[in-house]
């Protein structure tokens, strides 16, 4: 009945991906390299079939999802999905924030939604820094360390042609398009401890600039920005709190992404 299936593993939970189209499933498995598994387990809930006829049906535990008929339409709904359902069964602390790795540095960027966070994540790929996540600042509580959760990178065409990717990869889409970390040339970032957070905000014909910030402001910010402080709000006061004290914390403005990610790698090199 399927063309083809695979399991993916995203923040210690597996998922199962059943197609009637491969061609999905190709652009799936590049999307979401870094998760890919072998071998079989993954409960019905986390069970997606797409059914193919007149048009491609997207399927969660046999409930049909919002999509299109497209594959592109279905890919989008399902990296959509996979990513909101990976997030909230996480059991660490999660901030909505892009997270990259430069030498011994790890940098986070938290902003809300539409504040420019996947862009200027691709633009420090690009500029060099290891990838741990566009999404999520992943951290756990028993450690304090870093999760990398290296999800595909939506990119939409402002952003593509911000970064110089441009139509050569994308075929004209008007859709926003998924970039693995290797499509952009990058790698990925270890674990480790955070230490620097900054809230940035795009804003036209402005350099680049760096300014630092009160911790206490800085923690409001984070809980603010979580996707699961109400799960343990004790435990993500505290780590927030640890966080902050032990990351250097600011603000940074900008306009140009590439401009703003190569102005960030000299900061964290210097």
């Amino acid at each position: 009945m399927w063309a083809g299936q695979q399991w993916y593993e995203i923040l210690g939970r597996r998922y199962r991906v059943a197609s009637q189209d491969l061609a999905l499933l190709d652009q799936l498995n590049r999307a979401l390299e870094a998760f890919a598994v072998s071998g079989r387990g993954a409960r019905m809930a986390d069970t997606y079939c797409v059914a193919a006829g007149d048009e491609l049906h997207t399927f969660r535990d046999c409930i049909e999802l919002p999509s299109g008929p497209t594959t592109q339409h279905a890919l989008s709904t399902l990296l959509a999905d996979l990513n909101q359902r990976a997030v909230a069964a996480y059991g660490g602390f999660s901030v909505h924030s892009g997270v990259a790795r430069h030498k011994n540095r790890i940098l986070a960027i938290p902003v809300e939604s539409g504040g420019g966070k996947s862009t200027l994540t691709a633009a420090l790929v690009l500029a060099g820094f290891s990838y741990l996540s566009d999404e999520g600042l992943c951290v756990e509580y028993d450690t304090g360390i870093v999760t990398p959760y290296p999800k595909p990178i939506s990119l939409a065409p402002w952003s593509r042609s911000a970064l110089g990717l441009g139509d050569r990869s994308t075929n004209g889409s008007v859709f926003e398009v998924a970039y693995s970390m290797s499509e952009l040339g990058g790698r990925l970032g270890e674990p480790g401890p955070l230490t620097d957070i900054m809230f940035p905000t795009y804003s036209e014909h402005l350099e680049p600039e760096i300014r630092p910030i009160a911790r206490s402001a800085a923690q409001a910010r984070l809980l603010k920005l979580s996707f699961n402080h109400y799960k343990h709000p004790e435990k993500a006061f505290r780590l927030s709190s640890d966080l902050v004290r032990s990351a250097d914390c600011s603000e940074f403005t900008y306009s140009d992404p590439l401009k703003a990610a190569r102005f960030l790698k000299d900061h964290l090199s210097s």
